[in-house]
């Protein structure tokens, strides 16, 4: 997800295009998995992040930042809801 948006995040790999992404459970059958595990996955990989002297990158406060900038663009995302005719 980092290689496509790290906007607000203070590092860039220099490959990311700043897209739209979001995080989905699609297919709960396959992938048994939840938004909220898929979320704290993402949360725990920034504050693992560190520099070349051990200290860490994200702070918990740009963490969640992100996240939440992440749950807004899969907000925008969503299918408008279909009107089934009789």
């Amino acid at each position: 997800i980092f290689k496509f948006n790290c906007d607000g995040l203070p590092f860039s790999s220099g490959s990311s295009i700043d897209m739209s992404v979001c995080i989905n459970t699609d297919d709960l059958g396959v992938f048994d998995t939840s938004l909220e595990f898929e979320y704290a996955l993402i949360y725990q990989t920034l504050r693992e992040i560190r520099n070349e002297t051990g200290e860490k990158v994200v702070s918990d406060q740009a963490a969640l930042r992100y996240i939440a900038q992440i749950r807004d663009m899969g907000s925008q995302a969503v299918f408008p809801p279909v009107e089934l005719s009789n």
